[in-house]
């Protein structure tokens, strides 16, 4: 006889009791069956309870690979019933992992039985993996599932490499990137920068291949960020936590180890970059972007107020391109965010997010808002010397065309371009002057607004060339709002 006791809290689990007989005196023996087991099903956490009659013992199960069974009990709620067959699918769309990580099998209940035992079998590799949750569902109806969570038991064995991830907070109005570099022995150093500074941090993976760091910005308050290793071929989990708001973002990412000779950054190269917002600013920034062999980035450009910026950032091999700058002495940043093309000529997307502390009067004001637009990137090609830059303009003739920043309406004008890159307007009451950088692929110049002697500076970025299709896109500064100017064939 084993005496239960019929406690008043809940438990989470099914609690299994072995029992054995052993150590027989005199001479007494002990017959074939020795040892067994029995499980106790807590009924202060009485789970679901279906209009067929049943209950789960526990909606959760957390096991270790090493444990090779988790087992949980469906109940039956009422007096009498019928028997069935019990057959156990998987749900949450993890059906691929059925026979690779956990094996089901099917129960039978009779007409009789109070309870029968789900059994699911658990497969013990020996590759590194993050813990995983399966959803399993019962053949009721309507339909019983439960959640079990398998622990990984292998150890993380360190790769060496770097990573690039591009983070949210302060209720995801402000921007964060996180490099950090990974030892062969796990230790990580590393830089996070946010609006205003660049906190740099150490630390040290542990055996599942997780590292919590402390990150305490000058005037603000702590914040927490996480790596988690997710696979043994480098992949990473990484999460901020702010502790202004306790807001979380996460993002994933995967260690990379460019080395210039045997594997350089197959992104490495020139881009021009524009980005499109909405009124009163049609274009928020204009830029290049120059990636070496190591995979590091470096943006140089000017935002559609005029502000100069450079941002410095990392790509990675999935082509995925982060970089930051600081704006506005430390009050704002702007942070970039895409994917880069692979061949000249081909356009990718990068977004951008720009932090600006808000300003009276100002119709863009960007202090507890997020600027955030969409842009397209170009892998620039020089042309040959003596060539021009807008090289598919046929005849060296093309037109602009120019929108806000006081006219009413959109209007264009036809263009001349020369060998040495100089645009200008033949008949041109606004003093309409370009000058392009065939190196870069930006162009600058000015404009006059009709019926004013301002002349308003004009800063863009040349999109989609070397091919037939090729065009400038750019801004000219007018105080708050700013103009907009496409350049391009007839």
């Amino acid at each position: 006889s084993v005496l239960l006791i019929n406690d008043t809290s809940a438990d989470a689990h099914i609690e299994t009791v072995g029992v054995e007989l052993n150590t027989p005196a005199g001479s007494a023996t002990l017959g074939a069956v020795s040892s067994g087991s029995f499980f106790l099903v807590d009924d202060e956490n009485p789970g679901t309870v279906t209009a067929n009659g049943f209950r789960l013992a526990s909606r959760t199960i957390r096991m270790s690979e090493r444990d090779g069974v988790a087992r949980n009990t469906i109940i039956r709620t009422t007096s009498a019933g019928s028997s069935m067959e019990l057959i156990m699918s998987m749900g949450d769309n993890s059906d691929e992992m059925k026979g690779i990580d956990l094996e089901l099998s099917s129960a039978y209940i009779s007409a009789d039985d109070e309870y029968a035992e789900l059994l699911v079998s658990i497969r013990n590799d020996t590759v590194f993996e993050r813990d995983k949750t399966f959803e399993i569902v019962l053949s009721t109806s309507p339909q019983l599932s439960f959640d079990v969570i398998i622990e990984d038991d292998d150890p993380y064995l360190p790769i060496a490499g770097r990573l690039n991830a591009k983070l949210t907070y302060n209720y995801s109005a402000r921007s964060a990137n996180c490099f950090a570099t990974i030892s062969r022995t796990g230790a990580i150093t590393g830089k996070l920068s946010i609006v205003g500074q660049t906190q740099p941090f150490k630390s040290q993976l542990d055996t599942r291949g997780k590292a919590v760091i402390t990150i305490a910005p000058v005037g603000q308050p702590s914040m927490l960020l996480t790596l988690q290793a997710t696979d043994a071929e480098g992949g990473f989990d990484l999460s901020l936590t702010d502790g202004t708001t306790n807001s979380t973002s996460s993002t994933k990412s995967v260690l990379q180890n460019y080395a210039a000779v045997v594997n350089p950054c197959p992104e490495m190269g020139r881009y021009t970059y524009a980005s499109y917002g909405s009124t009163p600013i049609d274009v928020v920034t204009a830029a290049t972007v120059k990636v070496d062999v190591l995979g590091n980035a470096v943006i140089a450009g000017r935002a559609f107020e005029g502000t100069a910026y450079t941002a410095f950032g990392y790509v990675d091999g999935a082509a995925q391109l982060t970089a930051m700058a600081t704006l506005y002495g430390g009050r704002g940043c702007i942070a970039f965010g895409g994917y880069l093309p692979l061949s000249a000529g081909e356009l990718g997307g990068l977004t951008v997010l720009i932090n600006r502390p808000a300003r009276a009067g100002d119709a863009t004001k960007l202090g507890a808002y997020v600027q955030s637009t969409s842009g397209t990137v170009c892998r620039y090609s020089a042309p040959a010397s003596g060539k021009r830059a807008l090289d598919s303009w046929s005849s060296g003739s093309g037109k602009a065309t120019l929108t806000g920043a006081g006219w009413m309406a959109m209007f264009s004008k036809s263009l001349s371009i020369s060998t040495q890159n100089v645009i200008t307007a033949p008949v041109d009451a606004e003093k309409l002057k370009l000058t392009l950088s065939p190196s870069t692929g930006i162009f600058t110049g000015s404009v006059i607004l009709p019926g004013t002697n301002k002349v308003l500076p004009i800063f863009g970025a040349l999109i989609d060339l070397p091919t037939t299709n090729g065009y400038g896109q750019g801004f000219f500064f007018n105080g708050l709002k700013g103009g907009k100017i496409v350049i391009g064939q007839p």
